[in-house]
Formats: C-alpha cells, sequence, structure tokens
C-alpha cells in the first residue's frame, strides 16, 4: 500500500527539508501555524479546530497514512527568568499539540493503522543550561511514543 506523508510543524528547518525531499517522489502534505509558510505542499493549522482533518479526509484512503510531528520551539532563557506565557506556548507546541492531534487522529481513523513519528531531539535525554523546558517536552514526547 503506498503511502502519505502528513508532516506537522512544517515551518521548522528539519520539516521543510522533509517535505522537500519526500515530495519529489512521495505523497506529502505539511501543516504549520505560521501562514508565512504556506504553499501548495504546506497549508495553515489551526489544532483547536478540526479544519486539518478535511485535509486528512480528502488525502487518506487507499494510503496508509504516516504522521510526523516535527513541532519545535525553544526560549534560551534560563527556567528562571521564563514567563509563564513562554513557558505555555513551548509546552503547548512542543507537547499538547502532538497529543491533541494524535488523539483526534486515532478518534477519527479507525479503519486503517496510522504509523506515527515523534522527532525529539538530544535535549530530551540530555538536559542543556537554559533549555529545561524544552528538554522536558522532548523528552515528554518520548514517554508518549513509547506508551503508544
Amino acid at each position: 500500500m503506498k503511502k502519505i506523508y502528513f508532516i506537522f510543524g512544517a515551518s521548522s528547518f528539519v520539516a521543510r527539508e522533509l517535505i522537500k525531499n519526500f515530495s519529489k517522489n512521495k505523497k506529502v502534505i505539511g501543516f504549520t501555524r505560521k501562514k508565512k509558510f504556506c504553499n501548495k505542499n504546506i497549508f495553515f493549522i489551526n489544532y483547536k479546530e478540526n479544519t486539518f482533518l478535511r485535509k486528512v479526509d480528502s488525502n487518506i484512503y487507499k494510503l496508509k497514512p504516516v504522521y510526523i510531528f516535527a513541532n519545535a520551539i525553544s526560549d534560551d532563557k534560563i527556567f528562571i527568568k521564563l514567563s509563564e506565557k513562554n513557558l505555555n506556548k513551548i509546552i503547548e507546541v512542543n507537547q499538547k499539540i502532538p497529543f491533541i492531534i494524535t488523539q483526534k487522529i486515532l478518534k477519527k481513523y479507525t479503519f486503517n493503522k496510522p504509523s506515527f513519528i515523534y522527532l525529539s531531539s538530544s535535549r530530551g535525554f540530555i538536559g542543556a543550561k537554559g533549555a529545561a523546558i524544552y528538554s522536558a517536552t522532548k523528552n515528554a514526547l518520548e514517554g508518549f511514543a513509547r506508551s503508544m
């Protein structure tokens, strides 16, 4: 069965490179929350709405879906200087969005067995000064993926 790749966090460098290389010989669709990165292969997403599911709906049948999460933001401030607003944003983008989108996909698409890939970081295993929350969210993705 042919695969289709859905890549979330498509404004990141890693995701854009994946899309560029995959689109040469694979069916690939990217999703981003940053409208300036949208093009013929990358679409705007608001995970709080189910609009991205319509794009998935129109491309999923007769194809094996692979969902790749490349969401990542960080803040170089040390933990005690990190604002609550920035802390929440890092947790939302790096951890909460992949969790919620995975849940929505699993609830809706029970007819096929999708594959999920969560891009982490070495910081998910080995922390670094100024990256406490980033490291924690990437470690959470590792645990989540292993528990699925």
